[in-house]
């Protein structure tokens, strides 16, 4: 069925502002130009600056591809299809971190390929892939534009409920429909302006991610060990509310982060960017929240310390990084204290 004169205007509008929105209303050149501008040094692109943990990285700017994060599901290849064809008019194409040989550490290269592409696409599956959290996260905290496709029975993890998302019901769906419906899904946290962030590292705070594993044991040991340098730990939640009974009881002061969606991630985003340094527990199995923060963090270029428990190895990104290792919890504020002392004594 042909479309009216009016009704293929009103795409041709639509089709337009959502390549303004994204970035890509211009030529690859003048695309290319700004994503090597926005390598430079400054608070844009923290992790890539002379301290950074991806300082010196060599990257190439990738004008014509978005990056797309995904899980290794059977539906890989599916959507990939699905996204090529629905974003066709886009003259772009996906890549991920297996298309391209970038010599260096996985979590540089892939946050490379964040920061070198006009855009990403991140795919939301029930098994709530950490490594694909991990990279969003980056994004969120390098200030990159992205776009959400969640398959129908993906759970979404607290930190980015009531963020706007494609729902996947059928590839070929996704193939025809995508390009119309894009434009409410594009979001803001992708576009903020950097003078928003407040000063970093501006109060004597410490995020603690406990990644829902053993929530009160491992809190516990933990910010015991940061009020002895008289730095207040923040959660981003508690909803039996028996750490902070229980942190009372100690005459531990501590803060939690409470709200939900876009109030939530804003809050989350600028807790991060002013404590002092944030504690990460990177084994696989926790929560993704977890690693969406941890990925802010990295990308904002914060201090993570990242800590996991022996047999519950940390995500492919992750490996090869320092991490504190320990067994039981009995030992863990005393091996944490050991291995970071000096770096804590700065906060005293």
């Amino acid at each position: 069925m042909k479309l009216s004169s009016s009704e293929q205007d009103r795409l041709d509008v639509q089709f337009e502002s959502i390549k303004q929105h994204l970035g890509i209303d211009r030529s690859n050149e003048a695309i290319k130009k700004d994503i090597n501008a926005s390598f430079s040094t400054g608070l844009r692109n923290a992790m890539f600056d002379q301290d950074g943990i991806c300082s010196g990285y060599s990257f190439r700017a990738m004008p014509d591809c978005y990056f797309l994060a995904q899980a290794f599901t059977s539906g890989r290849e599916d959507l990939r299809q699905a996204l090529a064809i629905g974003l066709k008019e886009f003259a772009m194409r996906p890549v991920t971190a297996d298309d391209i040989y970038w010599q260096g550490h996985i979590l540089c290269k892939v946050s490379a390929l964040i920061q070198s592409t006009p855009f990403g696409v991140y795919e939301l599956t029930p098994d709530q892939n950490r490594n694909v959290y991990l990279e969003l996260g980056i994004a969120i905290g390098l200030r990159r534009p992205f776009i959400l496709v969640k398959k129908e029975d993906a759970k979404l993890p607290s930190l980015i409920l009531g963020l706007e998302f494609y729902p996947i019901t059928s590839y070929l769906e996704m193939r025809h429909n995508l390009k119309d419906k894009l434009r409410s899904f594009l979001l803001d946290i992708g576009h903020p302006d950097s003078s928003l962030l407040p000063v970093p590292t501006s109060k004597r705070t410490a995020i603690i991610a406990h990644g829902g594993l053993d929530t009160l044991d491992f809190c516990f040991q933990i910010a015991k060990v940061l009020v002895e340098y008289d730095l207040t730990p923040i959660f981003f939640d508690d909803p039996t509310r028996k750490l902070s009974y229980y942190l009372k009881r100690e005459n531990i002061k501590a803060q939690f982060i409470s709200g939900s969606g876009k109030i939530h991630l804003s809050d989350t985003v600028k807790a991060i960017q002013t404590a002092r340094l944030g504690i990460y527990r990177i084994d696989k199995s926790s929560n993704p929240d977890t690693f969406i923060a941890l990925g802010i963090a990295l990308g904002l270029n914060r201090i993570g310390l990242l800590v996991h428990r022996t047999g519950d190895d940390p995500p492919s990104d992750l490996k090869g990084l320092s991490a504190l290792n320990f067994q039981n919890y009995s030992e863990l504020d005393k091996i944490f204290q050991e291995q970071y002392d000096n770096l804590l004594k700065k906060y005293k």
